[in-house]
């Protein structure tokens, strides 16, 4: 049941995505278009109003396109996803989030007051801040994945 939930919620991404898309290359076809409509006006008279709005349109355009771009409209959807599993030898702790802040630390952080050692772990900034780690129990104690993630959680909602 739960793949069903993760394969929807994923299928809602990808839709909202391409939404996203679609309006980025509208934007960038009218920017174009604007683009060879533009004409300068001669250095000794003034401009005319078509020639001013076409630089006002273009201006906010341009604007437009740096504020909502492609990878913007990723780290929404990648705000924050935790999720643990018990492997052989340890948990499996996955953590996909906004970047910023000392949220690894915190992630780190909590590692330690649960008396989890990380063995192994991939981490990634450049979008988004995605680390994958396996960590395990410095004692024998009954650690759960859901006390696990929830820590982890409260971590990053703390950044």
């Amino acid at each position: 049941m739960d793949a069903l939930l993760c394969i929807y919620k994923l299928k809602l991404k990808l839709e909202a995505i391409k939404t996203e898309l679609a309006n980025l290359i509208a934007v960038k076809r009218e920017y174009l278009s604007l683009m060879k409509e533009l004409q300068l006006p001669k250095v000794n008279s003034p401009p005319s109003l078509s020639v001013v709005i076409s630089f006002l349109t273009f201006f906010f355009l341009l604007e437009k396109m740096k504020h909502s771009t492609f990878y913007d409209t990723l780290s929404i959807y990648f705000q924050k996803e935790v999720e643990v599993e018990k492997g052989e030898k340890g948990f499996i702790v996955r953590v996909i989030c906004e970047k910023g802040g000392d949220k690894l630390v915190s992630v780190l952080e909590v590692f330690e007051e649960m008396g989890l050692t990380v063995s192994h772990a991939r981490v990634s900034c450049n979008l988004h801040l995605s680390m994958e780690a396996i960590v395990v129990a410095e004692e024998e104690r009954a650690l759960h994945a859901k006390s696990i993630a929830q820590a982890v959680t409260k971590a990053i909602e703390r950044q």
